[in-house]
């Protein structure tokens, strides 16, 4: 049988062009494809491959809404017909009525398929839709960051010139309420950085302060940086490759995000804070596998329906995926073991005793989690001399009831 071999646009399955081939494999289709293409093409409209099955699309892009919105209205229809079928059935025990029960089940079935077809084609022109307005649009930045933060500017320089040389362009920083407002703070560091930042004020009361800052972050500015992670001022990014972010982040643009995994630090023996930077002084990973393979994302904010904690809801085909491309579970990223053999996010989680009371005493930005007093010693096995008889929890928003 003659076959041609299509060239496909990767993210999305369309047909770029075809070239006439005797060889064998899962882009090699029968010749007789080529009249759909070459006529499709002919009228202006757009040919995609998926599964073995070649399809076109209309020019607008989108399936037909208004025919599922119609099949939905008929489907309430016939719940209501079967409801009332069924009632008079089981009342009056027609015979009528039970036939007529069997024949609207039988086509409430077949219009559930049918709207599941026309779903799932809609879904297909929305990604390729999306993808088409992500490659296509001109972003400010291609790599920035999210963090939302309260009374830790003592760590904030640190954590900006860090990711700076790793190759992020800007940051979205949401001061939640900090007695010295980011803002001001930022006047004691260079233009250089300075420019880097846009501060948002996210001070006052919030359900859920960390999830509402990061969705924020995604709705206002998905248009302006193709790539935005979402991480804490406790976190760094390290490449251990040698690349910078943007570079390392090139391959997966095909994905709605990149989940790295933490690298857990401890106190290091260390009781008191010091003024020197992290990462001089907390060089060694905890023992601690309590938080094994959990982490945080980078994510494409177009390809991005609503932001968690650790990662987000993607638009229906898109995905989440780590360093070795394995899928990432949505809501479950969390408990998610993963590796960190060409990136890891760097997590200095306690820092020393001292710290770690105070950050119990400045609360959590999430309602859903606690740190808790011996949560240090679980980090930090060979500080137990440090125990002392308080029980601190870090308890939400707690500055702020």
């Amino acid at each position: 049988m003659k076959k041609i071999k299509l060239e496909l646009e990767k993210t999305t399955g369309k047909i770029l062009g075809y070239t006439k081939t005797d060889e064998t494999g899962s882009d090699c289709i029968p010749d007789g494809y080529a009249a759909v293409i070459d006529s499709a093409k002919a009228q202006g409209e757009e040919v995609y491959y998926s599964n073995g099955a070649v399809y076109k699309r209309s020019k607008d892009g989108l399936e037909n809404e208004e025919e599922i919105r119609q099949i939905t209205l008929g489907l309430e229809n016939m719940e209501n017909q079967l409801k009332l079928r069924l009632a008079e059935y089981i009342n009056l025990k027609s015979e009528k009525a039970l036939h007529l029960v069997k024949e609207l089940a039988g086509q409430r079935i077949q219009k559930l398929k049918e709207r599941e077809s026309l779903q799932r084609g809609l879904a297909k022109d929305v990604k390729s839709k999306t993808f088409e307005k992500l490659n296509s649009n001109r972003f400010k930045y291609n790599c920035s960051i999210c963090l939302i933060i309260r009374d830790e500017n003592e760590y904030l320089e640190e954590w900006l010139k860090w990711h700076i040389g790793q190759g992020v362009e800007h940051f979205y920083i949401y001061d939640h309420g900090s007695k010295q407002p980011v803002c001001e703070f930022l006047k004691t560091l260079g233009k250089e950085v300075q420019d880097k930042v846009t501060v948002i004020n996210f001070g006052g009361s919030h359900v859920y302060a960390q999830h509402d800052a990061y969705n924020d972050c995604l709705e206002k500015f998905k248009y302006e940086s193709r790539w935005i992670g979402f991480i804490d001022s406790d976190e760094m990014v390290r490449i251990k490759n040698g690349k910078t972010l943007p570079e390392y982040l090139k391959p997966f643009e095909h994905y709605a995000g990149l989940f790295i995994v933490w690298e857990m630090y401890g106190a290091n023996g260390q009781v008191k804070k010091s003024p020197l930077p992290l990462r001089e002084r907390f060089t060694k990973l905890s023992p601690s596998t309590k938080s094994f393979g959990v982490g945080k994302v980078f994510v494409q904010p177009l390809l991005i329906k609503k932001m968690l904690t650790h990662n987000g809801y993607t638009l229906e085909g898109c995905y989440v995926v780590d360093e070795n491309e394995d899928f990432v579970d949505e809501a479950e990223a969390w408990k998610f073991n993963g590796t960190t053999e060409t990136i890891c996010l760097d997590h200095y989680y306690t820092k020393s005793y001292e710290e770690w009371v105070e950050k119990m005493k400045r609360g959590s930005a999430d309602p859903q989690y606690f740190r808790y007093y011996e949560d240090f010693f679980d980090y930090n096995p060979d500080m137990e001399y440090c125990r002392e008889n308080i029980f601190p929890e870090q308890e939400y928003e707690k500055s702020k009831k």
